[in-house]
């Protein structure tokens, strides 16, 4: 709350304040609720919103009139819908106040640090995802929106811009909350062809794993939005709604742009930026593409499709044939795998899924 009251004190300080001003935190005497904080009149005040629940349905709402399954859904509400309260008639949300700079603290981040000094501290790394952050050397005392990433991939030094616009930091079409989320991301998630973010390239790194500096490492930008990834889908997928795209196992999506949250947008046939969840598909560089081409006729002769609901995903004990000793069961369908690794990996990305289907999707949210 105390933080929250100093952020937006600076914007009363500042020429640029109004009514509905606001962010949203978490709740410090309610654990598992947030607040929403906010300014009207030239006063700072805080509203309770009650989050709440039951298995996989969540509501959150300030009042006991309107609920709703998510802080985005609800805050939008409000940017249209006017708030009423004993203290006043009406209030609509309307700017949001920008989240403070948590990366600037992180031993990633070099903030007076050179393209060119970047370049001679990974040259001591040999090993890919090695990283850092620094800002752009476009940027400029008037234009500080601007980031990169110098990272260590295939046994070469390539750099990637970050801009941020308004309160997002933008990689490619991929937005992100801040820097610390997007590097969070990379970190889990592959940031060119299959390489991700392993490791900050501090000095301290540097002098347990570095050597004698790189001195034939090529360097040079890469732009994610010129980067084409391809995908192959490893199972079957039926679309939910229009934004969403359909695929049967072995198909090729291309022009795959990767976003937070577990779902990935791309293009198959006359279907263009379309939304999947990533977990059904696999990252394929050009190579495999050529390999997996000659072989697809066998794929089309053994795809088929199940409703995925969590109610019919059973595990099967006491199997009397122990030829198929890890055996769980889908709907009619009994799967058996050759171990229980790998019945455990089927079921958890069964799961996922079923998880990721009821999540609002692209959903930026803003709290602190």
């Amino acid at each position: 709350r105390d933080k929250a009251e100093i952020l937006l004190q600076r914007y009363l300080c500042g020429n640029n304040c109004t009514d509905g001003t606001f962010l949203v935190r978490d709740s410090e005497s309610n654990s598992g609720d947030f607040s929403l904080s906010f300014i009207y009149h030239n006063q700072i005040d805080h509203s309770r919103i009650f989050h709440t629940k039951d298995n996989d349905h969540k509501t959150y709402r300030l009042n006991k009139y309107v609920a709703f399954t998510s802080l985005y859904e609800l805050i939008t509400h409000y940017q249209t819908h006017p708030l009423r309260s004993k203290k006043f008639k009406e209030l609509y949300l309307t700017t949001p106040v920008p989240q403070p700079n948590s990366h600037e603290d992180k031993e990633w981040f070099y903030k007076n640090m050179s393209r060119s000094q970047a370049e001679d501290l990974l040259r001591r790394l040999r090993n890919n995802g090695a990283f850092l952050v620094r800002p752009s050397e476009r940027s400029n005392s008037e234009d500080e929106n601007l980031f990169a990433i110098s990272f260590r991939a295939e046994n070469k030094i390539k750099h990637c811009r970050i801009r941020r616009e308004g309160r997002l930091y933008v990689i490619g079409s991929a937005e992100f909350e801040s820097l610390t989320e997007l590097i969070e991301y990379y970190e889990k998630n592959p940031l060119y062809r299959k390489v991700k973010l392993k490791f900050p390239a501090t000095e301290e790194i540097v002098g347990k794993l570095g050597g004698e500096p790189d001195l034939e490492s090529q360097c040079n930008y890469m732009n994610p939005k010129n980067s084409t990834i391809k995908v192959k889908a490893c199972y079957d997928y039926q679309a939910n709604n229009d934004e969403e795209l359909s695929f049967t196992a072995g198909d090729i999506i291309t022009n795959v742009v990767k976003q937070d949250h577990g779902w990935w947008r791309g293009d198959l046939n006359s279907r263009i930026g379309c939304y999947f969840p990533s977990n059904f598909v696999e990252e394929i560089e050009d190579e495999e593409l050529k390999t997996f081409d000659s072989n697809k006729f066998s794929w089309d002769l053994k795809h088929g499709s199940i409703e995925l609901d969590a109610n019919n995903l059973v595990l099967i004990a006491n199997v009397q044939n122990k030829s198929r000793e890890w055996v769980f069961r889908l709907g009619t369908l009994e799967i058996s795998a050759q171990n229980e690794e790998e019945m455990k990996e089927w079921v958890n990305k069964i799961q996922e899924t079923i998880q990721l289907n009821k999540a609002k999707v692209c959903m930026q949210l803003l709290f602190i």
